[in-house]
C-alpha cells in the first residue's frame, strides 16, 4: 500500500518539491518499521509535546512584548505607531481620538472562530447589493444560494443581465433558427433561416444587415462560428455542411457565396461542403475551439467529426437511436457531447470514436440542445418536455431544473449560458426570452418583444448583449438599460 501511495499520489508532485531529498525523505519515512528509523532525534511523545509547548509559549512571549512596545511609542494622541502588531491588539485597537492604554485582557483578545471568512462574506455581499450592472431582483435571489468568489485579487463584478431591446434586425423572409455570434467581440453576428440562406448582422450601434450568404437548398438548422472570427459553419435539412470563411479563407468562384451590403467587415465565402446528401438533414453543427475540426449531428442518427483542414469526415460515431439534434466539442477538442431524440446524451472520446459514457435518466426528454460551460464542469440540458438542466459533468447527476417556458415536440427551442455563466438563457414557444440563475434556477427576468416562438440565443461577453432568433423572421439584440424594469416570474 505505502508503494502505491508513492508511485499514484506521490510521485506527480515530486517536481513541486522544496528541496531535492524531499521527495525521498518521504519515501524513507513512508517505508520504515518506526518513527526513530526516520527520525533520529525522536525522544517520544510526551518529550515532544514538551518541546511543541515551549515553542508555543515561545511564540506568546514575543506577542506579548510587541504589544508593550507598541504601547510605549503611542503618541500624545492616541495614535498607533506603525511596526509589529498582534492580532488580538489590532483588533482591539481604540480610535486615534482617544488615548487609552489597553489592558492585558483587551490586548489579548481572541480572533473569533471564521472571522476572516465572516468578513469576506460580508464584503461579497456588499457588492453583490451595490454593484451598478446587478439588478435588485437578481442580487435578491442569488442571495438565497450559496455565492462563490472567484479571486481574492479583484472586487466582484455582477452579472449584467439584458432588460431592454436594443435592435430589431429585418432581412430573413421566412422564420430564424439559429443565431451565433462570430468571433469573440461580438461586433458580428450570423443566423440561419428557413428562406434557406445565412445572414450575417453588424451588431454595432443599431445594428444592420451586413452580407447573404447562399448556397443552401433547405432550410438552414445551425450556424457556428469559430473564436478568431474568420470562420463560419452552417448545417441544413438538405444535408449540405457548409464551412464558410473569411479573407484568404475562401473561394470568390463558389456558386452563389454571397452577397455583400456593406464595404467592411468579414467577407465570407464557401469554402467546402462538408454534408452528403445522402445523410438526411443536419440539424446541428459546431467548431472546435481550435478551429480545425467541426462535429455534426443529423436525421441519420450518427455523429460525425470533420477536418477542416482537408474537408472531409475523420469519423463517425454510432449510438444514438434516434435523430441526433444537437452535437458540441469540449474546450479540449477531444471530447464531444451529443443529444438526441432517443431521450440520451452521448459522450464521446474524438481519438478512439468510443462511447465513454451516457446519460439516460427519465429526467431527460427528447433533447433539442446542449450547451457546454466555459470550465466544462456544468452541462445544459434542453429537453422537449418543458425543462431544462443543469448537469454535473463529473458526478453525471442533474443539479438544477429550469422551468417556466415552453418547449414541445413541435419545435426546435435552444438553450446558452449567459453571463459569466452564471446565467442561463433560453427560447420559449410563448415568445419570450428567459434568463435563469444557474445555480438557483429561478427565472431572473423575461425579455419580451418577439411575436413567434423564440428558436435560439447567444450572449456575447465582451460586448455584454444578447442576441436572439424567432418564428417571426427577426433577429433582435437586448443591452442593460438602468432605467429599464425587470419581469420575474417565481
Amino acid at each position: 500500500r505505502p508503494l502505491a501511495v508513492l508511485e499514484k499520489r506521490l510521485k506527480p508532485l515530486e517536481a513541486h518539491a522544496r528541496s531535492q531529498a524531499e521527495f525521498k525523505d518521504l519515501c524513507y519515512l513512508l517505508t520504515c518499521k518506526n518513527v526513530q528509523d526516520g527520525i533520529a532525534s525522536w525522544e517520544g511523545v510526551s518529550a515532544e509535546r514538551e518541546l511543541l509547548a515551549e515553542h508555543f509559549q515561545t511564540v506568546l512571549d514575543l506577542d506579548d512584548r510587541a504589544g508593550d512596545a507598541r504601547t510605549e511609542n503611542k503618541a500624545g494622541n492616541g495614535a498607533v505607531a506603525t511596526g509589529s502588531l498582534s492580532v488580538g491588539a489590532a483588533i482591539s485597537a481604540p480610535p486615534p481620538s482617544v488615548a487609552v492604554r489597553p489592558t492585558a485582557a483587551s490586548s489579548m483578545r481572541r480572533v473569533p472562530e471564521r472571522r476572516l471568512l465572516s468578513l469576506l462574506r460580508q464584503s461579497y455581499a456588499y457588492q453583490v447589493e451595490f454593484s451598478p450592472f446587478h439588478p435588485r431582483a437578481h442580487a435578491a435571489r442569488e442571495r438565497e444560494s450559496a455565492m462563490a468568489v472567484s479571486s481574492l485579487l479583484d472586487d466582484y463584478q455582477c452579472p449584467m443581465l439584458p432588460n431592454s431591446l436594443r435592435a430589431t434586425l429585418w432581412g430573413h423572409s421566412a422564420d430564424v433558427k439559429a443565431i451565433a455570434y462570430i468571433g469573440r467581440e461580438g461586433t458580428y453576428a450570423a443566423s440561419g433561416g428557413s428562406d434557406n440562406t445565412v445572414r450575417i448582422w453588424d451588431c454595432r450601434d443599431g445594428g444592420r444587415l451586413h452580407a447573404t450568404l447562399e448556397g443552401h437548398t433547405a432550410r438552414v438548422w445551425s450556424v457556428s462560428a469559430g473564436p478568431s472570427g474568420r470562420l463560419l459553419v452552417s448545417s441544413g435539412g438538405e444535408g449540405a455542411v457548409r464551412l464558410w470563411t473569411s479573407g484568404e479563407g475562401g473561394t470568390s468562384e463558389s456558386p452563389r457565396a454571397g452577397r455583400g451590403l456593406s464595404g467592411s467587415g468579414p467577407d465570407f465565402r464557401c469554402a467546402h461542403d462538408l454534408g452528403d446528401r445522402r445523410h438526411g438533414a443536419v440539424y446541428s453543427a459546431a467548431v472546435s475551439d481550435s478551429e480545425r475540426a467541426c462535429v455534426t449531428g443529423g436525421y441519420d442518427r450518427k455523429v460525425r467529426v470533420f477536418d477542416l483542414a482537408a474537408g472531409c469526415a475523420v469519423s463517425t460515431l454510432s449510438g444514438h437511436e434516434s435523430a441526433v439534434t444537437s452535437a458540441t466539442f469540449n474546450q479540449a477538442g477531444n471530447l464531444v457531447i451529443s443529444g438526441s431524440k432517443d431521450c440520451k446524451v452521448r459522450f464521446w472520446d474524438v481519438r478512439s470514436g468510443l462511447c465513454i459514457k451516457a446519460l439516460s435518466s427519465p429526467l431527460i426528454g427528447e433533447v433539442s440542445c446542449i450547451a457546454l460551460a466555459g470550465n466544462g464542469l456544468s452541462l445544459v440540458v434542453c429537453s422537449r418536455n418543458n425543462a431544462n438542466r443543469l448537469w454535473d459533468m463529473r458526478m453525471a447527476k442533474a443539479l438544477v431544473t429550469f422551468k417556466g417556458h415552453h418547449n414541445t415536440h413541435a419545435n426546435f427551442v435552444r438553450a446558452r449560458f449567459g453571463p459569466k455563466d452564471e446565467t442561463v438563457l433560453g427560447g420559449s414557444e410563448d415568445g419570450c426570452v428567459y434568463l435563469w440563475g444557474a445555480q438557483s434556477g429561478a427565472v431572473l427576468h423575461r425579455l419580451r418583444g418577439h411575436e413567434g416562438v423564440v428558436y435560439d440565443t447567444d450572449w456575447s461577453e465582451r460586448a455584454s448583449q444578447l442576441a436572439s432568433c424567432s418564428h417571426d423572421g427577426t433577429v433582435r439584440l437586448w443591452m442593460w438599460e438602468p432605467d429599464a424594469s425587470y419581469d420575474c416570474v417565481d
